[in-house]
């Protein structure tokens, strides 16, 4: 009787907690230590079971913290993704390790380029590998598990941590330190484990508000226009808006206070932005809720609502979308009408 193969995943590795080693030698150190430090065969070998489940093929992307990764370097991995899933029929999916920090914007980033039905698994970790009770192997285990399963088909990225599987639209970081920082409070996860075994709530679907932009619609150099989020709060004028206008900014993101909103001072400067087709995109600074036009914010002349997405997702469709279309305004307040 002859065996069925097992199937084939592919890991790019980009550092992180996940690859992440202690400074000072110590077990419980989990404050003190420095990303990047592992590499992708050295993960490997400490879950020895995974040989059981996949076959896997590796990549050492790259190997440092996510808050040294920028959309360049995220371009070019995503273009990578895209051919290899082209080019080999037999991957089952794909699975992309890196640092916590910025996951949720990387994630995003894939889920709006990727044109596949095949998942693609993000996962990470928020304790080194020096760590008593290290979550990486597992959430590692976890996201091959959930990279091979036919279920995890047709849903798009796939944010996988702490035994929950999320949306890469909705998911986001909640917490600098805990194992649940990963959160979807509106939309909810998607599933679950037992144990290794993915375990969905739902039939497959994507995020009602998802665009996608293909490989052929993104700039060669993998430079994506210049859009900066600036943040409102009590006592704080338009200085960094004029300045980022003044910096020549393609778009700014302003993440606002309650339902996208600052100070009425904004405003002038706002609607002199998008007067000169510089799109402004009103978010919150809050961790949940949708932000709506307004009668002074959001409505369209002085800027624009991010709906669903928080600044640092509004900040990747807006840069997305202006490298599709860098100088359509309505293009811009389209995307972000179903956002």
């Amino acid at each position: 009787m002859v065996e069925a193969a097992l199937p084939k995943v592919k890991i790019y590795a980009t550092g992180g907690t996940i690859a992440g080693a202690s400074n000072s030698n110590s077990s419980t150190d989990t404050t003190q230590y420095s990303a990047g430090q592992v590499t992708v065969e050295q993960l490997l070998q400490a879950v020895p079971p995974l040989k059981d489940i996949a076959m896997i093929e590796s990549e050492q992307f790259t190997n440092t913290g996510s808050n040294q990764l920028n959309t360049s370097i995220l371009l070019s991995l995503t273009k990578k993704i895209q051919g290899d899933l082209d080019s080999d029929s037999n991957l089952s999916g794909v699975i992309v390790t890196m640092g916590t920090d910025t996951l949720e914007e990387a994630a995003f980033l894939f889920d709006s380029i990727i044109d596949d039905e095949r998942p693609i698994v993000v996962t990470g970790a928020m304790r080194p590998t020096t760590s008593l009770s290290a979550d990486g192997s597992f959430n590692l285990f976890q996201a091959v598990s959930a990279s091979i399963s036919s279920s995890s088909r047709n849903r798009g990225t796939l944010i996988v941590l702490n035994d929950r599987i999320g949306s890469a639209y909705y998911t986001f970081k909640s917490n600098t330190r805990t194992l649940d920082t990963f959160q979807a409070l509106e939309a909810g996860f998607l599933g679950t484990f037992a144990g290794i075994e993915p375990i969905y709530y739902y039939q497959p679907a994507r995020a009602t508000g998802r665009q996608l932009y293909p490989v052929s619609s993104l700039p060669a150099n993998n430079n994506l226009p210049s859009v900066s989020i600036l943040y409102a709060a009590l006592d704080q004028g338009p200085a960094q808006l004029d300045f980022a206008a003044s910096q020549g900014v393609q778009g700014v993101v302003i993440a606002g206070e309650g339902d996208g909103e600052a100070d009425r001072t904004w405003l002038d400067s706002m609607t002199k932005l998008m007067n000169r087709g510089v799109p402004v995109i009103t978010a919150s600074r809050s961790p949940s809720g949708t932000v709506q036009a307004g009668n002074n914010f959001g409505n369209g002349t002085t800027s624009i609502p991010s709906k669903t997405l928080n600044p640092q997702k509004a900040k990747i469709l807006l840069q997305l979308q202006l490298a599709k279309a860098p100088l359509d305004m309505q293009a811009v307040k389209d995307v972000f009408k179903t956002a």
